[in-house]
C-alpha cells in the first residue's frame, strides 16, 4: 500500500513556517496557506497557482476585485473577500507608513507620500497636495477619479 503523499500537508506547511518562518516559502505556498483559512479542505495549491497566473502575480490577486477573483476555480466568495481585506490592510499599513509632518522639499517626499493612495487602484486618481511657504502639507484630497486611462471632475 503506497503512503498519501498529500496526508498532513497542511501541517507540515505549518510547521514548517512556525520552524523557519515565512521567508523559507514562495509566494504561491504563502498564498496557499493562506487559502487554508477559507478552503478547509481541498488542494489550494493549484488554487494560489491559478490566482498568481490569472491576476499576473501577487499584487493583482490582492487587489482584484471579488467578482473577477471567484472566476478562479476554487476560488469563493469567502476567500475573495478574504484576500481583498489582505489587500486593503497593505494598503493601510503603507498609508500608516508615510510621513506625515515632513518638509516636501522634494518632489520624492511627496511621491513618497502620495504613493500609497495608488495602492490597488484600477482607475485614474487626481490628488491635490496644498503647502504652506514653508513647504509643510495643510491639505491633501482626492479631487477625481476616472477610468483606466482618465480622470475627470
Amino acid at each position: 500500500m503506497s503512503k498519501n503523499l498529500h496526508e498532513n500537508h497542511r501541517e507540515r506547511m505549518r510547521q514548517r513556517y512556525l520552524q523557519q518562518g515565512a521567508d523559507a516559502f514562495s509566494t504561491h505556498e504563502l498564498l496557499e496557506m493562506l487559502l487554508y483559512h477559507s478552503i478547509p479542505r481541498g488542494d489550494t495549491n493549484g488554487t494560489a497557482h491559478a490566482l498568481l497566473e490569472e491576476h499576473a502575480g501577487l499584487e493583482g490577486v490582492l487587489f482584484a476585485n471579488t467578482d473577477d477573483l471567484c472566476t478562479t476555480e476554487g476560488v469563493g466568495i469567502k476567500s475573495a473577500i478574504m484576500l481583498g481585506i489582505v489587500g486593503e490592510l497593505v494598503r493601510r499599513c503603507a498609508l500608516e507608513n508615510r510621513p506625515r509632518s515632513a518638509v516636501f522639499d522634494t518632489f520624492d517626499k511627496a511621491r513618497r507620500y502620495v504613493e500609497p493612495y495608488y495602492i490597488g487602484a484600477d482607475v485614474e486618481r487626481v490628488y491635490v497636495m496644498m503647502f504652506d511657504n514653508g513647504l509643510h502639507l495643510i491639505d491633501f484630497y482626492l479631487a477625481c477619479e476616472g477610468t483606466v486611462n482618465e480622470a475627470y471632475p
